[in-house]
């Protein structure tokens, strides 16, 4: 079944209960992470997950100059919570139009050889590279990731820009709307997980097992 909508609070906590450990594990990582070496984790983090493949990452000196880029967009999400659609007010909408051409630059790929095939977007991040950074500098509010699995469980199939991750998000929050007004509980307490935000807790009820 697709989203979270049409599942009950027994089945949302097994799912994110089976989420991959080693996920958990980074994340608890990341928070825990003194401000000023959040560049160089953020590269770490991303890498572990595959964010930008087969694009390179830029290196933890060029990332701090993006998250310094992102920090006034990121600091308009500090209420943001994608389990209440009153948290899309057009300063939110505009904060996460603005993070996709900022992490657009977190990755790029050497010249090319003769014969090699061009890189994927020239190099730049898509929606996956672009989601995960979105969600770890908002510490989970701002989620989910948009992998393949996360995608094919929401009905999205390509995110290619900007107003596309914005509808896309809107449409996950929908979903969790949903869920948070039938079964009258919040993610946090259904999940257990208390100490998360909504957008985390969202990824990794749709991530991998």
């Amino acid at each position: 079944m697709p989203g979270i909508a049409g599942v009950n609070v027994a089945q949302l906590k097994k799912r994110v209960k089976r989420f991959n450990k080693k996920y958990v594990d980074q994340w608890d990582t990341w928070v825990k992470t003194a401000p000023e070496a959040r560049s160089a984790q953020l590269k770490w983090t991303l890498g572990k997950w595959q964010a930008c493949r087969p694009n390179r990452l830029r290196n933890a000196k060029y990332i701090e100059q993006l998250l310094h880029e992102a920090r006034s967009h990121v600091r308009a999400l500090r209420a943001f919570d994608i389990a209440r659609p009153a948290s899309f007010t057009a300063k939110s909408r505009n904060a996460i139009l603005a993070l996709w051409p900022i992490f657009e630059k977190l990755s790029y790929s050497s010249p090319k050889k003769p014969g090699e095939r061009l890189p994927p977007r020239g190099g730049r991040a898509g929606v996956v590279g672009i989601s995960k950074a979105a969600m770890l500098v908002t510490d989970g509010r701002l989620g989910p990731a948009f992998d393949s699995k996360v995608r094919k469980q929401l009905g999205v199939r390509t995110i290619r820009n900007a107003d596309e991750w914005l509808c896309a998000i809107e449409k996950a929050s929908r979903d969790v709307a949903c869920f948070v007004e039938k079964r009258k509980v919040t993610l946090q307490n259904a999940s257990g997980r208390t100490a998360l935000h909504s957008g985390r807790i969202y990824d990794m009820a749709l991530g991998p097992g």
